[in-house]
Parts: structure tokens; C-alpha cells; sequence
């Protein structure tokens, strides 16, 4: 059955009731809390809908695979405010909706972690979300009375209206006798309700890894671990004062947002996007709807002209309308989607399905070779490392990939796709396996973060050759690996946000774009144009 949205004016966003998640620091209990709460929400028939603060691909792939709830990213630095808000709208099926927006690290953190820009309090802003706070209450008492009021007082400096939009506190790690101690102190001192809270219970929180969080996959009974969760709110967690919360809120009158979805607007239907070849859901419970779909297909029913507005609001835009539509583009582009590569952002893959591409799913893990007759290879992020040996075993897959190179097929690469592009990858334990040789170059681990955060990535002008007509202007993503290479390439300059700290990186050909940033192609679509044109231009396609 095709759902519907409601397709909205730029001002305007879903009425739909929603919370965010946020807590003053990363490892506050945030991520648990919300598969806890969007698990209770489906227990409880609420129409849950997920969406992910900042860059981060692991913890919406826990709302989409282990909860079965389709989940977003919702990044500011990535987007425009009003691309933002599209999108968000876009995201929620309706207004009976019930929105969970989980946020990224201390609530404030932003760019450089020096500006409020892109942290999760600057989308709650945006799309004008109350926040529940989470404060991990583990050994400490009254002492979480002033830190709490710092960022009541921060928050009512910060907001757009001079209210507070953080409306609730959630404590974690505290007995219920203690709870309804620092409940008593924290609402008369302070005048914001404790809505709940969660014990002590090392079984009730996920295991974590470099990238954030271990892969849903990996954690063994991970969704009655969830349930369990979620069965602990029955009996902690006020849900009635929280609807409370929610319906008090008030919408600032400033065209950030609308009480209503009102008559006269477009109803767009949406297709489901087939299942694409997956073997991400061995070990994970059956029957969770969607569970391993990269994303939900939400942009078929829009125009090409409607999506680039949206996209290439200037002049660049206008170009692409004459040359790249759903009539006149008929390429395949083959996805690599399985364990080891699974660092998706649905906005991309939405962006190339709207120009007319079709998009076949295939596994480097567990297919022979890639899909036949396709013009483009997408190899996405993910833990390659943690599957080397497979992926070295898999030779006829390594081979095919890259005679699909050598043959002109275009490929673009990031992160752990490139790491798989390169001769050989020696991971933790210092052991070395053979990868596709379709790049000159070794990864290696090197025992430290590499690079991290955010950044933009320009072409060089002297490396632009016949593609500076095409990519003019800078493209937006970030890096976040452990792994470092001895061929990063050099055509792009990265340069960080509120820094003046740049690096090259990046290798750029007529058929290849690969390196470590992953990107985010709304925020440039000339990147999607050139691949496009390099595909439509590739002489021979895979037999």
C-alpha cells in the first residue's frame, strides 16, 4: 500500500508530536533511551517516526534494522534551514505521527566544538522540537541541580524566542528512591519535570566502538535487550507528563513552523523501495518491517523540477534541468550494501533515484561478482576491516570490481569503500589482506583517529581539467576513520569549518571519486551530475 505525505511550503512543518533526546555529554545513555522509547512507542500503537542529529550512519541503522522504524539524519551544517526542514517534513508520514529525534553528543556541541551551529540543540531550534534532557545521575545528588540549571539558563539565552526549549529531564543510572528524591529538588528549585528515569543495569546499555556504536547485527539478542528496555518504562517513565510537555509546546510564530498542515497542499504518494540484497539482517529478529532498507523511498512522486529547487536553488540548477531527467537518464547504479558496507545517507540515494537512475543492491561479502549491465558502482563506508578476511576470500568479486574500473565503469567511493579499492588492508592485529587493486595504495590501521569532524572539499582548479564546468563549487561531509592509506589523493582540498586547517585529499579521475570524507550530495549536486555524466559517457558496460 503507497503512504502519503503531506508535501509542505518552505515555512511550514508537519504538526506531528515530537521530542528530542539530548543529554550535556556523549555517553549519557542517549541512544538507549530513544530505541527504548521508539520500542515503547510501537508497543504502545504510536506511529513512531526516527531521525539522527548530525552525521552519524550507526544509530539510525538501529531505529531502521533492529526496531524496524525508518530513521533520518538531520544535519545543519550539511543543509540549509529550509533544506532541513524539507527533509524533516518529508520524513514524517503524517501528523498521527509520533517524531524521536535522537541528538548528537553534549546538547550545545556544534562546528569545531565551538559554535552552537549543527549541534543538536540547533536542529531542535530549526525544527522546532522540545528537548528531554537525559542526565546520568550516577554518583552525584543535589550537585545535578545547578548543572541542570546552566542549561536551562544557556538554553533561554540561545533560543529564538527567550524560552527555554528544553522542557523535561529524563535521569539515568538511579534507583527509583533516589529518582523521586532528586525529583522533589530538581521541580520545586527549578520548575521543569522529571519525567522518568532508568536504574542502574550494565545488560540495559549498548556496546560501543570507534565509529560509535557496534553494528545491530553484532549484539546478540540486541532486540529483546531493547524490549527489555522499553518494558522498564512501562513502570519508569511518566508518559502522560511527557504528552504534556509535548502539547504545551509552543510554536514560535517566526515562519520556522506551522500548527497545521493546511488544505490546498499537494498529496504526493510514496513508493516502498524494494528490498535490496541484504544479508544484514542474519542474526537480527524477523518480521521488523523495512528493517534492512538503506532508507525509505520518499521522493518518487516529486518532480524533477520540484527536487531541483530544492537542491540547486541557483543557476547551477537550471543547467542540470536540460540534461539530466527521469526520460532521458536509464543508468544502473550498483550499491554495495551488506555487513561490511552499510554507511548510507538515504538523502543521496534519494537524490540519485530522482534524476532517473535505478539503483541494484549487491554484496561484496556474498556475491560472486557485480550486478550485470550496470554504468556506476557505489561502494559506501562501513567495517571492512572487520570483514578482510571474507572480502579477500571472495576473489571473483575483488576481480570483477576491478576489471569494472579498468573497463571505464564509474565508481564513486567512501571511506571503507575506498579502503576496499586499494591493494591491500592491514588491520589491528597487524595482519594484511589482499583488496580489489583497483586503486595503487595500501590502508593501514594506525592506533589513532585520524581525522575527524566535519569539513568542506573543493576541486582544484589545475586538477579540474574537463570537469570544471561541472563541479565549481565546494561539497559538504566529514571524516571520521582510524585507518589511513598511502595514496589519499590530492584533488580536492578539505578545509574544516571555523579553522583554517585544510588538506588534500581525494582522488578524481574521469571515472573514479574515492577517498576518505564521506559525502553528502545535497549540499553540492554537481557531484551527482558528474557522475551521472561520467557514467552515461562510459564507453562499456559490465557483461
Amino acid at each position: 500500500m503507497q503512504n502519503e505525505i503531506c508535501k509542505k511550503n518552505k515555512s511550514q512543518i508537519l504538526n506531528a508530536p515530537r521530542i528530542m533526546i539530548a543529554a550535556p555529554k556523549s555517553g549519557s545513555g542517549k541512544t538507549t533511551l530513544t530505541c527504548a522509547f521508539l520500542q515503547f512507542l510501537k508497543n504502545h500503537g504510536k506511529n513512531p517516526a526516527a531521525f539522527k542529529c548530525g552525521p552519524d550512519f550507526i544509530d539510525p541503522m538501529f531505529h531502521r534494522q533492529v526496531l524496524g522504524i525508518q530513521s533520518t539524519n538531520l544535519d545543519s551544517f550539511f543543509c540549509s534551514d529550509e533544506l532541513l526542514k524539507q527533509i524533516f517534513s518529508e520524513n514524517i508520514k503524517n501528523e498521527e505521527s509520533f517524531v524521536v529525534i535522537e541528538g548528537v553528543m553534549g546538547l550545545f556541541d556544534g562546528l569545531a566544538g565551538a559554535s552552537i551551529k549543527a549541534s543538536g540543540y540547533d536542529i531542535a531550534r530549526i525544527t522546532q522540537t522540545p528537548i528531554l534532557l537525559v542526565i546520568d545521575a550516577e554518583g552525584a545528588s543535589r550537585s545535578l541541580v545547578p548543572l541542570i540549571k546552566g542549561f536551562l539558563d544557556y538554553d533561554k539565552e540561545n533560543s529564538n524566542s527567550g524560552e527555554n526549549l528544553i522542557k523535561g529531564i529524563f535521569l539515568n543510572k538511579v534507583s527509583k528512591s533516589t529518582c523521586l528524591v532528586l525529583k522533589s529538588l530538581i521541580e520545586e528549585e527549578l520548575k521543569i519535570p522529571v519525567v522518568g528515569f532508568f536504574p542502574k543495569d550494565p545488560e540495559n546499555v549498548l556496546k560501543s566502538r570507534h565509529l560509535g556504536l557496534v553494528l545491530p547485527n553484532e549484539i546478540q539478542d540486541l532486540q529483546e535487550q531493547i524490549q527489555k528496555s522499553a518494558e522498564v518504562l512501562e513502570n519508569s517513565l511518566d508518559f502522560k507528563a511527557l504528552e504534556k510537555i509535548i502539547g504545551d509546546f509552543k510554536v514560535v510564530s517566526d515562519g520556522v513552523a506551522g500548527k497545521t498542515c493546511e488544505a490546498g497542499f499537494e498529496r504526493v504518494s510514496v513508493k516502498a523501495m524494494p528490498e535490496p540484497q541484504s544479508h544484514l539482517t542474519e542474526g537480527v529478529a524477523e518480521n521488523t518491517e523495512g528493517a534492512c532498507r538503506p532508507y525509505e523511498h520518499s521522493s518518487s512522486g516529486d518532480s524533477l523540477k520540484t527536487l531541483l529547487k530544492r537542491f540547486c536553488p541557483t543557476e547551477r540548477g537550471r543547467s542540470l534541468r536540460g540534461r539530466l531527467s527521469p526520460t532521458n537518464c536509464s543508468l544502473k547504479i550498483a550499491v554495495a550494501y551488506d555487513e561490511a558496507f552499510c554507511f548510507y545517507y538515504q538523502e543521496n540515494l534519494k537524490l540519485l533515484e530522482s534524476f532517473g537512475t535505478k539503483i541494484e543492491y549487491f554484496s561484496p561479502l556474498h556475491d560472486n561478482f557485480i550486478p550485470n549491465g550496470v554504468n556506476g558502482i557505489l561502494l559506501g563506508g562501513g567495517y571492512p576491516e572487520l570483514y578482510a578476511e571474507q572480502l579477500e576470500s571472495n576473489a571473483s568479486m575483488r576481480k570483477s570490481i576491478k576489471s569494472a574500473v579498468e573497463k571505464g565503469i564509474s565508481v564513486l567511493a567512501e571511506c571503507g569503500g575506498f579502503m576496499y579499492l586499494q591493494e591491500k588492508l592491514t588491520t589491528e592485529n597487524g595482519r594484511s589482506f589482499e583488496m580489489c587493486g583497483a586503486i595503487k595504495g595500501e590502508c593501514r590501521y594506525t592506533g589513532k583517529l585520524v581525522r575527524f569532524g566535519y569539513a568542506e572539499f573543493k576541486l582544484k582548479k589545475e586538477n579540474s581539467g574537463l570537469f570544471s564546468d561541472i563541479i565549481k563549487n565546494p561539497i559538504k561531509g566529514h571524516e571520521f576513520h582510524y585507518f589511513d592509506s598511502t595514496n589519499n589523493g590530492s584533488d580536492f582540498t578539505a578545509t574544516k569549518p571555523l579553522s583554517k586547517k585544510s588538506w588534500d585529499c581525494l582522488i578524481f579521475t574521469e571515472n573514479m571519486l574515492a577517498g576518505f570524507p564521506h559525502l553528502y550530495y545535497p549540499s553540492n549536486p554537481e557531484i551527482v551530475r558528474w557522475f551521472i555524466d561520467s557514467c552515461k559517457n562510459g564507453q562499456n558496460r559490465v557483461k
